[in-house]
């Protein structure tokens, strides 16, 4: 289906011209960058081209290997340790053809590239990982007098605090730690909120509604 696919393209070349610089456009890597650290691996993959071939940096070949040097797609494995606190940036190349030999046309010919990036992290190089965003559970509850909730936080970075926007409507069993129970202590109604704070600053909220 390829070699159709590119012997359809070549001919529609010979009679209407290749519009090398629009087909360049569309020749695409995928994902566009990466980061990797030694013994990882990653897979990329070629859109938009017909025939194609991936290259590594000939100055940085013992950096890592491919799995194909042909086709849409290839797995590039890292033997690669540009050592503690360091990184290193590895090319990748992609050319892609019509056919095996270059066709010749109107506009030149079609022999484009696409490159992508690829860093390498030595130990304690690579960034951490975003927290997930605090979230409280529930999210809201229904209480009257003397009656009691718990309340739970994940996501975020412990350790955790808790507090009350109106203390005098209840009280809370713990203000520090992944739980807490809220106790209501009033006959009044409206709403009281119930924060949780992360070690980031980072805080989400639950509404307690008094009826």
């Amino acid at each position: 289906m390829l070699y159709l696919a590119a012997t359809a393209a070549v001919l529609a070349c010979g009679l209407l011209g290749c519009e090398t610089e629009s087909a360049a456009q569309r020749v695409r890597i995928s994902p566009s960058s990466a980061r990797i650290s030694k013994g990882e691996s990653i897979t990329f993959k070629a859109s938009g081209g017909y025939l194609y071939e991936w290259a590594l940096d000939p100055t940085k070949n013992d950096w890592g290997v491919l799995s194909a040097s042909e086709g849409d797609t290839t797995t590039y494995t890292s033997l690669y340790d540009p050592g503690t606190n360091n990184t290193a940036t590895q090319v990748l190349t992609v050319h892609s053809r019509l056919t095996d030999s270059d066709v010749t046309s109107t506009n030149g010919g079609y022999h484009k590239t696409a490159e992508v990036l690829i860093v390498h992290y030595g130990p304690d190089a690579r960034p951490s990982p975003p927290a997930a965003t605090l979230s409280i559970s529930p999210s809201s509850a229904n209480v009257t007098n003397t009656q009691q909730v718990s309340f739970s936080v994940s996501g975020g970075s412990s350790p955790y605090s808790w507090s009350l926007s109106n203390p005098t409507w209840g009280n809370l069993s713990s203000t520090s730690g992944s739980s807490t129970t809220y106790t209501s202590a009033t006959t009044s109604t409206g709403n009281q909120t119930v924060t949780a704070g992360d070690s980031r600053g980072a805080t989400a909220t639950a509404t307690v509604r008094h009826q």
